[in-house]
């Protein structure tokens, strides 16, 4: 059973950036993202999803400027958001903290610290 509930976990951190288009109106991510609302009803389950995606995200990928939705750096920044809103704030700037002390890659440094300067 947890095999399965960690299987539906990370998919729903992989669809983080599904836009669902009927929903326009309404611009609050937990509207227009229906992974992100699924992951922050989860509670810390879809929080820990979230990080273990931050992690493994590729950061070599090169970003499709023609759809912001779909860059690396909109991944992180919904991801991080769904960590922001089960854990609070301070929580998860300690987390994301860590990760940045414990990432061997700048790269994947920078995108942490990017993330800790970024307001709910």
């Amino acid at each position: 059973y947890f095999g399965i509930r960690s299987y539906r976990d990370n998919t729903l951190a992989g669809q983080i950036t599904y836009l669902d288009a009927r929903k326009t109106k309404d611009l609050a991510p937990e509207s227009i993202h229906p992974a992100f609302a699924a992951l922050v009803k989860l509670g810390k389950p879809g929080a820990d999803a979230a990080l273990k995606a931050l992690r493994s995200m590729d950061l070599t990928a090169p970003a499709d400027n023609s759809d912001v939705t779909k860059s690396p750096e909109y991944r992180a920044r919904l991801l991080a958001m769904v960590i922001r809103n089960v854990q609070g704030d301070e929580v998860a700037d300690f987390l994301l903290k860590r990760e940045a002390a414990r990432a061997p890659d700048p790269r994947r440094r920078a995108l942490y610290e990017m993330l800790l300067g970024q307001t709910p």
